[in-house]
């Protein structure tokens, strides 16, 4: 069996010695987490030390702080009646001596850094998941690959795998608060600081709640009005509008914002994943909206000062390309394009009717056209609420322009599909064939003389007829493409200012240790880990340091990757994926078959309550 030591890499028995003699013992206090498990809290050479209490009437056997032993430079101690004595090499425990009838073949002194309690730092071996909206319960780690095959080998390597390894880490965690109240000598009462936070979060939640219940009234109205089904578009306003989804976020944020902070707040276990994950998920949302106002603010400034140059831009690019030159491409594919031989006649008549919708639609633009500088004031005095509400805007805006190109997308793409399925029907009638639709199957099928004459007349028509109809068909399919393409990357631009991990960013560059994703243990020698400076031996003979059996590992966080990070991201990218880079999509783009505007990239950040 092995008995396993954790031990604080910052523990110097000479600080904690008041009087200055090198052979005085120091009380260990600690936990005995079991008969071969210990963890070390801190070093004194007093029971009456400030801040003690009742620790040192704690018995070994329970789990509870107390004291588990003492250390000293000499064996002289042992003739006291304690569970464990440690003999210490100037810094450096050099041997453990364990009270107990069993024997045990290896001891492991295993050293870690006590995470710093007031900066959220902590131990876990749950994989931190920073989607609050997951319920589903993160894997543990507990394999013996995951921990010991990177870093040990050999006979030692089973000596990190035990059943108590969660309650090791609580402990831990707890080293840091339990040594500054041991030995800080200065301190408030804890009850009464406890008393006196609740009593002003209530009164400040009183206050808050007494002033936002008007703005929250309106709030939900707001959102009653974004989800109304309008009866002519069997829509409602969130579904139609990407301002419309914006605005319905960001009241939902508002509303969640006391809620989530209640949440991390009251809970007694603030270091655990999920309450971390909630705490960095508050933060993270302030800051992206913070910086979301700052940079539609900028925004707004620069349209305000160039609101004549933009909206003369705009003015160009929305008469050129959105009118002159669709007029342009029709006249062209009525006059045999690339060589192509095309009807004539039903080109004709197309062509005619899309430029009579164009000739409308630009009718109504130049009714438009001179309130243009008032929309641009509207969408630069909407950078108030946020750069994603302008990007929104405009987004709603390049939609109502380019309304004309869907409606000739539809339209063109009716008239290929209807072609292509006559095609296919009358095809089938030359082989003797019918579709049955009840089981999606072709069955053999009997036809008379004249079905088929009129097959064939309606087939050879239509053959003849559909590359007139297809180029059209293309040149909208690809003038929607084009306003997707446009869209997507408005759609891109708000899910990097909504979403962006700028918080948890931050957090895993600065400090790893608040994003625990796990654990793992490696072998050391305490002399070689030069980050701690008093990790010096008294005796300059360094390979005779330990007995032999006296094995030394360390203890280590494993902070989250950056594909946690940007969870979100791994999301909406394989919305994207899964949307345009799929079977479906290339068959609805050949059989004429309406393609589904870019879905909303906005992440559902906000959790859902299922009743």
């Amino acid at each position: 069996m092995v008995f396993k030591l954790f031990w604080p890499d910052y523990l110097d028995p000479i600080v904690y010695r008041k009087q200055k003699v090198d052979d005085r013992y120091l009380w260990i206090i600690g936990w005995k987490i079991a008969d071969n498990i210990a963890c070390v809290a801190t070093l004194t050479d007093s029971k009456t030390e400030h801040g003690l209490g009742n620790v040192c009437d704690q018995k070994p056997d329970s789990k509870d702080l107390c004291v588990i032993g003492i250390c000293d430079s000499t064996n002289r101690s042992l003739k006291y009646n304690f569970w464990m004595h440690v003999q210490m090499n100037g810094n450096i425990p050099t041997d453990i001596t364990i009270k107990s009838p069993v024997k045990y073949e290896q001891y492991c002194i295993i050293y870690f850094s006590p995470p710093n309690n007031s900066a959220f730092q902590y131990y876990s071996l749950t994989q931190l998941n920073l989607d609050i909206r997951s319920t589903t319960k993160t894997k543990i780690h507990d394999s013996k690959s995951n921990w010991t095959s990177n870093y040990i080998n050999g006979p030692f390597a089973n000596t990190v795998l035990f059943d108590d390894l969660n309650y090791v880490l609580k402990c831990i965690n707890l080293v840091m608060a339990t040594s500054n109240n041991i030995h800080h000598t200065k301190h408030l009462n804890n009850s009464m600081l406890q008393q006196l936070q609740h009593w002003i979060l209530d009164t400040s939640l009183l206050i808050l709640t007494c002033i936002s219940y008007i703005p929250a009234k309106l709030l939900h109205g707001v959102l009653y009005l974004l989800h109304i089904r309008i009866p002519i578009v069997k829509n409602s306003l969130y579904q139609l509008s990407t301002t419309g989804q914006q605005l319905e976020q960001r009241i939902q944020q508002i509303f969640f914002w006391p809620k989530q902070y209640l949440l991390w707040f009251s809970s007694d276990e603030k270091m655990s994943p999920t309450e971390q994950a909630r705490y960095i998920g508050f933060f993270n949302t302030l800051w992206l909206i913070a910086n979301d106002i700052i940079i539609g603010i900028a925004l707004k400034t620069v349209i305000l000062e160039r609101n004549s140059e933009i909206s003369n831009w705009l003015k160009m690019i929305l008469k050129e390309y959105t009118l002159d030159w669709i007029v342009s491409q029709i006249v062209w594919l009525g006059d045999k394009p690339a060589g192509l031989k095309l009807n004539s006649e039903l080109g004709s008549f197309v062509g005619i009717l899309f430029q009579w919708m164009i000739y409308a639609w630009k009718v109504g633009f130049t009714n438009i056209e001179p309130y243009i500088p008032l929309i641009l004031h509207a969408v630069a005095h909407a950078g108030v609420l946020g750069a994603t509400f302008q990007l929104s805007m405009m987004a709603d805006i390049l939609s109502i322009a380019t309304l004309h190109l869907q409606l000739f997308y539809i339209v063109s793409a009716k008239f290929y599909n209807w072609a292509i399925n006559v095609i296919d029907s009358t095809y089938n009638l030359f082989r003797g064939k019918k579709r049955n639709p009840l089981r999606n199957r072709i069955d053999n099928a009997e036809y008379d003389l004249d079905q088929l004459l009129l097959g064939a007349v309606i087939f050879t028509l239509l053959v003849f007829l559909l590359p007139t109809v297809a180029v059209y068909y293309l040149l909208f399919c690809f003038c929607n493409v084009d306003v997707v393409v446009l869209l997507g990357g408005i759609e891109i631009c708000l899910a990097f200012l909504n979403h962006f991990p700028l918080f948890a960013l931050m957090l895993r560059i600065k400090d790893p240790k608040r994003l625990s994703d796990g654990i793992y243990f490696k072998l050391c020698e305490p002399y070689t880990i030069q980050k701690h400076k008093w990790y010096q031996p008294k005796s300059h003979q360094r390979t005779q340091i330990s007995r032999s059996g006296l094995l030394y590992m360390y203890l280590e966080s494993y902070p989250i990757g950056f594909h946690g990070i940007f969870y979100q991201y791994r999301y909406l990218t394989g919305r994207l994926l899964t949307f345009y880079l799929s079977g479906q999509a290339l068959t609805s783009f050949l059989t004429g078959t309406r393609m589904k505007r870019l879905p909303k990239l906005q992440y559902p950040s906000i959790p859902v309550d299922k009743k």
